[in-house]
This record gives structure tokens, sequence and C-alpha cells, in this order.
């Protein structure tokens, strides 16, 4: 949920639309599963890279699509589905650090106990 939550405040940062946040969220979904699919091939690390770089592709399409859908120029459209591709992967990073401390919380937890 950060994440997408990321990918919206990205837009709306730049300026973008409504339903361009909502578009980058519906297609940071299908993305991903695709990016799942795509990455299969690849042993252990193949879904887990599809799977960021699919819905990082999704939002950024997303809003590309949601922003020229209000008539707005290409090079605003390209800069409001960049905020949000980079909101995307960051909201996942940032997502992916907090379970890791929460892991090492826990994992020292047991250790010291």
């Amino acid at each position: 949920m950060v994440e997408f939550i990321a990918s919206a405040a990205g837009v709306g940062r730049m300026g973008g639309s409504r339903r361009s946040a909502v578009l980058a969220m519906a297609a940071s979904i299908l993305g991903a599963g695709l990016g799942a699919l795509v990455g299969v091939p690849i042993p252990i690390v193949g879904p887990f890279v599809g799977i960021l770089a699919g819905a990082g592709l999704g939002a950024l399409v997303g809003a590309v699509i949601g922003e020229s859908w209000k008539g707005r120029d290409a090079q605003h459209c390209l800069r409001v589905g960049q905020a949000a591709f980079w909101g995307r992967l960051l909201g996942t990073f940032g997502k992916l650090l907090v379970g890791s401390v929460m892991v090492a919380v826990v994992v020292a937890a047991l250790i010291w106990d």
C-alpha cells in the first residue's frame, strides 16, 4: 500500500491529475503481474526483479496515459510518468527497508533472549 501512495504522491507533486494517479496505480498492479511472468525463467531473482520493473513501468505508462487523456502536452505527460515510476520504486524500497528492520529486530530479540 505504501508504494501505491508514493506513486500517487509523485503524480500529484508533478501536477498530475487524479485520473493519472488512479491509472498509475492500476497499471502498476498489471505491470507487476506481467513482470512476474516475464521474470519466471530467471531462477530465484527473476520474478522479484520482474515485479519491481513491471510495477514501475506500469506506473509510468498509466500516468502518461492519464495525462494524455486529459489533453496535456507530451513533455508534461512524461514528467508525471517519471514521477509515478520513481515514487513506486522508492515506495517499494522504503517498504523493503522497514520490513528488513522488522526482521532484524525479531532476530536480535531471539538471539539475546
